[in-house]
């Protein structure tokens, strides 16, 4: 089980973001959506239908308990901290390839 482990480890990494919303662009626009082709137009593969570029919902729910790093963990609210647009995919289309 541990040599499975550690080959699996070995195999990559997989982000919960793709490369392209990494930049400094990206970043300071707080928007991810890359398009999949040389037109901009093309965000999230919206002209093939792959999905669309679309405003995150976050749960605006008040923390309960005895939540003290309010407005200080990069957790609440996610991803927003980050992001405020990001790809809704359609169907199974899921992966960001290029």
């Amino acid at each position: 089980a541990v040599v499975l482990l550690y080959w699996l480890a070995l195999c990559g990494v997989r982000a919960q973001f793709p490369r392209a919303c990494s930049t400094l662009e990206a970043l300071e626009a707080k928007r991810c959506c890359p398009s999949l082709s040389a037109d901009p137009a093309d965000a999230c593969g919206a002209r093939s239908g792959r999905g669309t570029c679309s405003a995150v919902r976050t749960d605006t729910r008040p923390w309960g308990g005895t939540y003290t790093l309010r407005n200080v963990d990069d957790r609440e609210r996610w991803p927003t901290k980050f992001y405020t647009q990001t790809c809704t995919c359609f169907g199974k289309a899921a992966l960001f390839h290029r």
